[in-house]
């Protein structure tokens, strides 16, 4: 997604200018499409411009919190053999699970 998101105006010139207007008008109403899902990734949200945030667009979903991510290692190990040892929940609570991110 970083690749598609540089701010209008800015390096790619006009192809990327395209590409990303044409990707705007893509998402416009992608909230009311079943089974449509978009997901975006990024190292960087700063350099994402405004209009993919407009309603009805791409929206943020924060980092997941210490027992959401209890919770994603406890599904990501169902079908695994794991010990009966082996505490899952505290595992995704574990500041060693946790990312930190820039945002700014």
């Amino acid at each position: 997604m970083d690749a598609l998101t540089t701010k209008r105006g800015n390096e790619g010139g006009w192809v990327v200018e395209r590409l990303l207007n044409r990707l705007l008008i893509e998402l416009d109403g992608a909230d009311q499409r079943k089974g449509v899902y978009v997901i975006g990734a990024t190292n960087s949200l700063k350099s994402w411009t405004e209009p993919f945030f407009k309603p009805g667009r791409l929206q943020y979903v924060p980092l997941p919190s210490p027992d959401e991510r209890g919770l994603i290692v406890i599904a990501l190990g169902r079908k695994k053999p794991i010990d009966a040892s082996v505490d899952l929940m505290t595992m995704g609570r574990d500041d060693a699970c946790k990312m930190l991110v820039e945002w700014t």
